[in-house]
């Protein structure tokens, strides 16, 4: 396990957006398991890295360098905030949206998450 939970942020009311919020019973000592075994199912469609200084997700198709710019246009951002029992808050930037191959990954991240 890459994440360090003394380094992920509290949830604020401001940082949302438009961005899809999920709020989990999930502790954050199994988050990074959960989000990565979705992730891992759609391994045709995506792939990701997680930031371990910030943080996040970073997800975009699984291209050749051919089609590197399309990879970097539909990337799409998972991060991740705590709550004060330490439960995860997951905020999902808009661009999983704007394709319809993201449909299953996002439906699968819905399904798993939101608790």
């Amino acid at each position: 396990m890459n994440l360090k939970i003394e380094t992920v942020n509290i949830f604020n009311e401001e940082i949302i957006n438009k961005n899809q919020q999920f709020k989990t019973n999930i502790h954050l000592n199994n988050i990074e398991d959960y989000i990565n075994s979705i992730l891992d199912k759609n391994h045709d469609t995506c792939k990701y890295y997680f930031n371990t200084s910030e943080n996040y997700w970073s997800v975009s198709f699984n291209v050749d360098m051919s089609q590197l710019e399309a990879m970097c246009k539909s990337t799409f951002e998972i991060n991740l905030y705590k709550d004060s029992d330490n439960n995860s808050i997951i905020i999902i930037s808009d661009e999983i949206n704007e394709f319809e191959q993201w449909s299953d990954v996002y439906r699968d991240l819905v399904k798993k998450l939101k608790k």
